[in-house]
């Protein structure tokens, strides 16, 4: 279910699950988890792109999870499953087709308990979900630029680490917070309060926020382009933040805040980096499917779920010359979630195949070219 319509179960959740507990001085557990995929992912629109792991957070009683990779996902699922509170675990749609390394052994990540992802001495970058990704990236690219950048990775929302924030503050001195949610009364507001509680003397520029603007999503692709929040974009806002001038925030009634005068940036002295590690060459998956050469209709590999984007050509069914017909399966092919056949599209004869066994081909690629008789 995403995470948008999980409000039709509100009342419940907020009145109900988050309040029990309470409400019978502890005699009455509710250990539920609720699996919630949010954020925006290849045009999903207004109604299936909202990111609002803030809201929840603002309810006393639920505890909150964001993972950003594999590994945390089932780490903090399986603490999810053993704790005693309802849970609402917020999964980003466009992490589902991520890859990473997952232990294989019992595995937990406690609740409450930030990590930190790179080690820097500039600026720390505090994200989750997938924006915790994009700052990794963004830090690579400020490394290439002689800026050292120290990510951390909130991995819960409630309960939030605001001590390994706090403690990575007072290395960098700076402070970029990259939330995908809204910026009024949302995460990136609660850490910059508790780093002016926690972390006042520490700072030598003001806090930093990156936020999406407070629209609903739009379904253009064009303008979605304009709006998510990009790697570029948290680069820049970095570069704004060690430079001393405040990122202005859009707020509801649709006016810029006022941005106070610019400061003139400071050198950045960082020690030279070390030689980076020699990366063993990635291996090469097969190549692409070859253009046709004779005409017919093409067998096209069909679009899957939101998260997919190629899948491998696991076995031919037919060979060429073989005659097909309407509806008849011809090839196998394989995504991470499952093997399925592909049928032909018409009557006639498998005159070229375009992608052989093993190929990564891109959804909407034609597999293979029927000539109907």
């Amino acid at each position: 279910m995403f995470s948008d319509f999980l409000f039709e179960a509100g009342s419940q959740i907020i009145h109900q699950a988050a309040k029990l507990r309470y409400m019978s001085a502890g005699k009455v557990e509710v250990p539920m988890v609720l699996r919630a995929p949010f954020g925006s992912v290849k045009q999903t629109g207004p109604h299936h792109s909202g990111s609002y792991y803030p809201m929840w957070a603002h309810v006393p009683g639920l505890i909150v999870v964001v993972p950003s990779n594999p590994a945390d996902a089932k780490g903090l699922m399986k603490t999810a499953l053993r704790a005693h509170d309802p849970v609402i675990f917020m999964e980003h749609k466009a992490l589902f087709g991520s890859k990473g390394q997952v232990p294989t052994e019992e595995h937990f990540v406690p609740f409450g308990q930030a990590k930190v992802v790179q080690e820097g001495t500039d600026l720390t970058i505090v994200s989750c979900g997938l924006l915790l990704q994009h700052s990794v990236t963004a830090a690579q690219t400020l490394k290439a630029k002689g800026i050292s950048c120290e990510v951390i990775d909130l991995r819960t929302i409630v309960p939030l680490d605001v001590e390994t924030i706090a403690a990575s503050v007072a290395k960098t001195g700076k402070l970029l917070i990259v939330d995908e949610a809204w910026s009024m009364c949302g995460v990136a507001a609660e850490i910059s309060a508790a780093m002016m509680e926690l972390a006042f003397d520490e700072l030598d520029a003001p806090i930093g926020r990156i936020c999406t603007d407070p629209v609903s999503f739009p379904f253009s692709p064009a303008l979605e382009n304009e709006f998510i929040i990009t790697p570029e974009k948290i680069v820049t806002a970095a570069q704004n933040v060690l430079a001393g001038r405040p990122i202005p925030q859009i707020r509801f009634s649709g006016k810029a805040a006022p941005a106070a005068p610019p400061v003139a940036p400071q050198p950045v002295v960082v020690a030279a980096p070390a030689a980076a590690p020699v990366a063993a060459a990635p291996q090469t998956p097969a190549a692409g499917p070859a253009k046709a050469t004779v005409e017919g209709i093409p067998v096209i590999m069909p679009n899957q779920d939101l998260t997919i984007t190629e899948a491998k050509v696991v076995r031919w069914l037919k060979k060429l010359g073989d005659a097909v017909r309407t509806g008849e399966p011809v090839v196998e092919v394989e995504t991470d979630k499952a093997v399925s056949e592909i049928e032909s599209p018409t009557d006639g004869i498998l005159a070229e195949i375009l992608a052989p066994e093993e190929t990564l081909v891109p959804l909407a690629e034609s597999l293979a070219i029927i000539k109907p008789k």
